[in-house]
């Protein structure tokens, strides 16, 4: 194992106690270990608070970038605990289902659901009713644990905000539990502040994008699940040249799979072949016919000088994707889109980052197109 890495064993997910997620299918790869290097070195602890650990730090929320790997970690560890006393109750959804259902909530007599109704249910799963009332003489010994995906779904929803204040002192007083995911920390969320202290006050834990020599320990686990050999500086090289995702690092090890074939042996010509196949102009090219598809329009619009709303959206994913999946430069994006400056191509790339924090119709486009991008 390369020194300053943690692997932490993923419990397969048992799906009638935890809401379907986005991340799902990672979840059910045959890859069955987080891979924790120095970058994050604070989660290697997170099993140990998780499963063993007393009330001391909830809430608990996990936040970082997408693709890291949050809720993968969250739910093996969470369907974990849940599986080792069957007086825990795990209740899991996500921002969206959490705000849907409190939004006739607020000003009800009761709390969101009964210790004797949780277990096993989530609020997708409900068809508009919350899982039971809690009532005032709940046993204490049973343990109820709410975890909330993605968290920053819940921004602009002050009647959501507001119940889950109310859902947090309640779990309190019956020594429940709060678990928690969102792409930036609690006072980047433009929450409400009573509910944002209430978080802070919490164990807030950032989750970083692997580097390098975690992806290189990546690399090799998804090649050895698959029956392939990838030595360590094979490897090295391969994680030095490629995006920082677990999907992208796995689809490069299934593509190599298909180039060496019948051969289980990835070697370094190998790796350089691949390699010289992702050349950024003919990425580019495949990236903006891809783009052009989706927001319907033509390679010319695209690269047009029209400021028209649909073509500068389009060219924000392109530039984005161009930088994060393809790794192009400012100055091979801007001499593809006809010679733009390279402080224009910049500006938008940092704008599209921030859109997708904010903008859920963004957000949805980007994950479409990350879909497009990972089945090729």
């Amino acid at each position: 194992m390369v020194a300053g890495i943690v692997c932490i064993p993923l419990h397969r997910q048992d799906k009638t106690s935890c809401a379907p997620s986005k991340h799902e299918n990672t979840a059910d790869l045959s890859l069955r270990q987080y891979v924790i290097g120095p970058e994050n070195c604070l989660l290697k602890d997170l099993p140990t608070h998780i499963l063993h650990g007393d009330r001391i730090g909830f809430p608990l929320l996990l936040h970082g970038p997408s693709g890291t790997g949050k809720t993968v970690l969250l739910h093996s560890l969470l369907n974990r605990w849940a599986a080792e006393d069957h007086s825990r109750h795990l209740v899991c959804c996500t921002g969206k289902d959490f705000a849907r259902f409190s939004s006739n909530r607020l000003g009800a007599d009761a709390m969101p659901w009964s210790t004797e109704s949780a277990a096993g249910l989530n609020f997708s799963q409900t068809n508009n009713r919350l899982p039971g009332q809690i009532q005032s003489n709940t046993s204490i010994n049973q343990e109820l644990l709410l975890f909330v995906d993605n968290l920053e779904e819940l921004k602009g929803r002050s009647v959501a905000q507001r119940y889950l204040c109310l859902v947090l002192d309640h779990l309190d007083s019956i020594q429940g539990r709060f678990v928690a995911t969102s792409r930036r920390p609690p006072s980047d969320l433009s929450l409400e502040p009573n509910l944002q202290s209430r978080l802070a006050a919490g164990l807030v834990l950032a989750v970083q994008q692997p580097k390098v020599k975690s992806r290189a320990v990546l690399l090799a686990k998804i090649a050895a699940s698959r029956q392939l050999t990838l030595t360590p500086p094979v490897a090295s090289q391969l994680a030095d040249c490629l995006p920082v995702g677990f999907t992208q690092l796995r689809n490069a090890v299934m593509k190599l799979e298909q180039q060496i074939a019948p051969s289980t042996n990835i070697t370094q010509p190998d790796v350089d072949l691949y390699l010289d196949s992702l050349s950024i102009p003919s990425s580019l090219r495949q990236l903006a016919q891809l783009v052009c598809q989706h927001c319907m329009i033509s390679m010319k619009e695209l690269k047009s000088k029209s400021r028209q709303k649909c073509y500068v959206r389009a060219r924000s994913f392109f530039i984005f994707f161009a930088r994060t999946a393809v790794h192009a430069t400012y100055v091979d994006i801007a001499t593809f889109l006809g010679g733009r400056n390279e402080t224009t191509v910049s500006h938008a790339f940092k704008k599209c980052c921030i859109k997708l924090n904010e903008d859920t119709d963004w957000s949805w486009s980007i994950q479409q197109l990350q879909r497009q991008l990972s089945a090729r």
